[in-house]
């Protein structure tokens, strides 16, 4: 029997299936104007917290802002999939925590624009696999965002069965990739 669990976030409720590895979390229902962010999280030790900002205009001295809107985590080792009802806009992965004994460590990745995509408005918007991997020391920590479509779309299927049903899989990734794009498109088409 699944045991659930309901928790209030910032824009949307969620209901997490938590004896249904790997962890998925979705809110129970799509608002006018909002998409959902797919969140892909790989994660090869506990990791903290995973900031998510919207982004707003660049400041005078052409630095990127960014207005935290949600934290997700901590997390334990594992995958952890979310689907996150975000209003259109462009987000950006702003910081991830992966603390280490008791120091603290955050990447910020405001920055670069490679953390950087966008939520359009009644479509599942894929924004990458965030990635942690083991090795992290007191000064060091290893994180990437792949790009995992290909590879995550029949677990990603199977964890939001209706949403996939409904709407509609794009890359919300703010950099164009072939690949993605090509293999999105027979995705979506009619079988």
């Amino acid at each position: 029997m699944l045991a659930l669990i309901v928790a209030a976030m910032t824009f949307a409720p969620f209901v997490a299936l938590s004896d249904s590895p790997p962890n998925v979390h979705a809110p129970v229902q799509l608002e006018k104007g909002h998409g959902y962010l797919i969140v892909d999280l790989k994660l090869a030790r506990d990791t903290g917290t995973v900031t998510i900002g919207r982004l707003s205009k660049t400041n005078s001295r052409g630095k990127r802002r960014a207005r935290t809107i949600l934290e997700l985590g901590p997390f334990s080792e594992g995958r952890h999939f979310y689907l996150l009802s975000l209003p259109e806009g462009n987000y950006v992965w702003s910081e991830i925590s992966v603390p280490h004994y008791d120091l603290p460590h955050r990447v910020d990745q405001t920055q670069d624009e490679r953390w950087s995509f966008s939520v359009q408005a009644d479509q599942l918007n894929y924004a990458g696999q965030l990635l942690v991997r083991e090795g992290r020391s007191t000064d060091r920590v290893s994180i990437a965002l792949l790009n995992r479509i290909a590879s995550s779309l029949t677990e990603l299927t199977a964890a939001f069965p209706d949403a996939f049903s409904i709407y509609p899989l794009r890359n919300a990734s703010m950099h164009r990739d072939q690949f993605i794009e090509s293999f999105l498109s027979q995705s979506n088409s009619p079988q």
